[in-house]
């Protein structure tokens, strides 16, 4: 009875986000069909064009007048990015290479979960979605292009080089999580 609920919920979510943002959303898509580097780039815009976006913009409570508690709103959020993310590399990958690889995945989880907790944490606590995650972007490639890579430390937990998977999911995962606290938490709406 729940996974039904929360099926129907999500399909309702579905709907909601696509037809509000369905330029955006498509545009955004095309471009993270392009395989290499740029996808984090326009994985990173697509982030902004969801929750965090909402956030921002106080139409959240449109959301919230549905019936959707904010956990379910934020998981609903992420899922929906990161599936959007997964199709575009692995519809990407399979049209310019011929075949995807599981680990572009597990990259592309890394990445997609360390920035959408930092731009839910900026936008939660009534920052930009924008400035301080592309300040935080800049940090990222900066102090991972610094020196040389075998001896660069950093590289080992950075969500943008993740030399070192379970070392950079981990901090990919307590971003995410302490993200989730803070929105479900911290309850700003003006109705």
């Amino acid at each position: 009875m729940i996974l039904i609920r929360t099926i129907k919920h999500f399909e309702a979510f579905l709907f909601l986000e696509i037809t509000r943002k369905y330029k955006s959303l498509g545009l955004i898509f095309l471009a993270m069909l392009l395989s290499g580097n740029t996808r984090y780039f326009f994985i990173f815009f697509l982030i902004t064009k969801l929750l965090p976006f909402d956030v921002h913009k106080n139409s959240l409570k449109r959301i919230l007048w549905l019936p959707f508690s904010r956990f379910e709103t934020f998981i609903f959020s992420y899922f929906f990015g990161l599936s959007l993310a997964f199709f575009a590399d692995i519809i990407g990958n399979t049209f310019f290479f011929g075949s995807s690889n599981v680990f572009s995945l597990v990259e592309i989880t890394v990445f997609y979960s360390a920035y959408f907790g930092i731009l839910m944490l900026s936008t939660t606590k009534g920052t930009d979605n924008i400035t301080f995650p592309v300040l935080f972007l800049i940090v990222d490639l900066i102090a991972g292009s610094v020196g040389d890579p075998a001896v660069n430390k950093y590289q080992m937990f950075s969500p943008l080089y993740h030399k070192n998977i379970f070392y950079s999911m981990s901090i990919a995962l307590v971003l995410l999580l302490i993200s989730l606290i803070v929105f479900v938490l911290d309850r700003k709406e003006k109705w």
